[in-house]
């Protein structure tokens, strides 16, 4: 018995020493975690931190941006009433271009119908005259003819 109880210290005492070890390799080993949950909640912090500074640096290039827009927006506008405007002054002025050449046209219409109208008339009095000499110089000719038949005649008669 006395064997069995020696042999039974020294299990208990070999079964303490490897708990004790065990124990111990098990809080170094939850140390390491400690360690390693440490360095990664600073790494999480700091990837956090980055990640506000990042979204920081994003909202304010994104409100730069919405403000340039807005401003190119502005100017866009302001230029597009401008050319509108200039567009409409430019139709105003055509307009009136036109109203006054087509006033022109009408005028210089009715003075170059004025003018076939004096023409017609003074083709139509030289036509007259012409006529009236052409009858003329027919009447003379006949009346010629006659003086030589008369002539003819009065120098037979006298003969």
């Amino acid at each position: 018995i006395d064997d069995s109880n020696k042999r039974i210290d020294e299990t208990n005492k070999r079964i303490d020493a490897v708990h004790a070890d065990v124990l111990k390799r098990f809080d170094e080993m939850n140390k390491r975690i400690d360690d390693t949950n440490k360095r990664f909640d600073a790494l999480h912090a700091d990837l956090l931190k980055r990640m506000d500074e990042t979204n920081k640096r994003i909202d304010g290039v994104h409100a730069d941006v919405l403000k340039r827009v807005d401003e190119s927006n502005r100017r866009f506008d302001a230029l597009h009433a401008d050319l509108l405007k200039r567009i409409d002054d430019v139709r105003n002025r055509a307009d009136t271009h036109h109203l006054e050449a087509t006033g022109r046209i009408e005028k210089l219409a009715g003075d170059v119908q004025v003018r076939f109208d004096q023409l017609n008339a003074r083709l139509d009095r030289f036509e007259e005259r012409y006529v009236q000499r052409s009858e003329q110089d027919e009447i003379k000719r006949r009346l010629e003819q006659l003086e030589s038949r008369v002539e003819g005649l009065a120098e037979r008669l006298a003969a």
